[in-house]
């Protein structure tokens, strides 16, 4: 099994961290009562504040979101697959979403679907991206220096069996 494989495994840890989030984020609005016209971009905000965080965090400090727990699958270094990839390589990896999301609240491109155009086109280039390279690396991949990797199908007899393999055999030309 190719660990790299992960397309389904995001797609489902995206949707488990999707219903989890807008779970939290709806109670949040219920109690803060921000289910109103005149609160929608603090609600907007307030989405997006919390799908930051939380992605961050996790990322930068375990390597997995919730769902990609439950799917078996973690960001880890492209260069060395045993380690997370910290906080620094999480905000990288985060750092476009941040952008696109703070451009959408300039009143310039309130009301233009430019910005929903770009994020669009983004997403395409993400899928795009991981779907024909070797190690299934999307574009937030290659900015933060990152892989996905299916954890189940990395034991250690498989890492012992890697680290033998990078070893230049010896020459049998006696």
């Amino acid at each position: 099994m190719n660990h790299y494989n992960t397309f389904w495994q995001r797609v489902g840890a995206a949707l488990i961290d999707g219903m989890a989030l807008g779970l939290l984020v709806f109670l949040a609005k219920l109690i803060l009562n921000l289910y109103t016209n005149e609160s929608e971009i603090v609600g907007r905000l307030l989405d997006n504040i919390f799908y930051f965080c939380y992605s961050f965090y996790l990322h930068g400090r375990f390597g997995q979101t919730f769902g990609k727990m439950a799917f078996s699958i973690k960001v880890v270094l492209h260069d060395d697959e045993s380690q997370a990839i910290g906080f620094h390589n999480a905000f990288k990896r985060e750092s476009v979403w941040i952008l696109l999301t703070a451009i959408s609240y300039l009143p310039v491109f309130r009301d233009l679907s430019f910005v929903d155009s770009v994020t669009f086109f983004w997403f395409l280039a993400e899928i795009i991206t991981m779907l024909f390279n070797e190690k299934r690396r999307a574009v937030h991949d290659y900015l933060a220096d990152s892989v996905v990797i299916d954890i189940r199908s990395y034991t250690k007899w498989e890492q012992s069996f890697y680290t033998v393999q990078k070893i230049k055999p010896e020459s049998n030309d006696r």
